[in-house]
């Protein structure tokens, strides 16, 4: 399936599959049930790129851009968080849906068909599982909000100590 990087996101995703479908992650795995590997794009590592970076750029907004003595509080580090995981679940959820929309979910991981080909169950039902999605990438972006603070809050002028007290 590919080296340990590319693997990371991904199973940093597989903490939360429980909130989506088996069928929706190995798509998102990149999964080809019509040749049984996995060749198809690697969804985990694009949403969560993209992810990663909404919150870098919202991270450096709070300790490099906006960096004011009333907006260094806990309580303003919390809304910037909260900001930047509700954004995330957006782009989970639109990731997502936009696959489906445009056909690129195989037809095999959405639908169990009889012998006559009718559908006989929905594998994937949407919209459910896109903000069930959306919702484990709001996870992920707190997550990296987090991560990220604690890395770049250090060189700040003035948040240098939020959200955490100084000692």
């Amino acid at each position: 399936m590919g080296t340990f990087f590319e693997l990371l996101l991904g199973n940093m995703y597989c903490w939360f599959k429980s909130f989506y479908s088996d069928y929706l992650s190995q798509y998102l795995w990149g999964y080809n049930p019509a040749s049984g590997t996995y060749d198809l794009e690697l969804r985990y590592n694009t949403i969560g790129l993209y992810t990663l970076i909404i919150s870098f750029v919202i991270m450096a907004l709070y300790y490099y851009v906006i960096d004011h003595p009333r907006f260094c509080k806990w309580w303003s580090w919390l809304i910037m968080a909260i900001i930047n995981s509700v954004i995330a679940l957006f782009v989970g959820y639109y990731c997502v849906l936009s696959d489906y929309n445009a056909g690129k979910i195989p037809d095999e991981l959405l639908y169990l068909r009889n012998k006559n080909g009718e559908v006989v169950q929905n594998l994937i039902s949407i919209p459910s599982e896109c903000w069930n999605f959306g919702i484990s990438n709001m996870i992920m972006a707190f997550i990296f909000f987090l991560v990220l603070s604690l890395l770049f809050h250090w060189w700040s002028r003035v948040a240098k100590y939020s959200p955490f007290i100084k000692f």
